[in-house]
């Protein structure tokens, strides 16, 4: 378990808590998966909403999104991001 933890740690992807309710994360393609999402900071909705492309692990019926993730070393400025 250390290992598989330590080797998570040093990964290149960041997965988007979704769930967190200061963001709101939108898939602006409608349902299904996309790699472009917009996220919006809901304490502070006058800076604007964020594009940010990645991947969509799954998504709902509906269009909303319950799993995304970015492959990069450091993540977006928006939103709660965790490896």
């Amino acid at each position: 378990m250390r290992e598989w933890l330590e080797e998570r740690a040093q990964s290149a992807v960041w997965n988007l808590d979704v769930g967190d309710p200061a963001v709101t994360v939108r898939n602006p393609n409608g349902s299904g998966v996309t790699t472009t999402v917009e996220i919006t900071d809901t304490e502070n909705p006058d800076a604007g909403a964020a594009m940010v492309n990645g991947g969509v692990c799954s998504s709902l019926p509906s269009g909303e999104i319950s799993s995304f993730y970015v492959l990069t070393d450091e993540p977006p400025a928006i939103g709660f991001w965790y490896r």
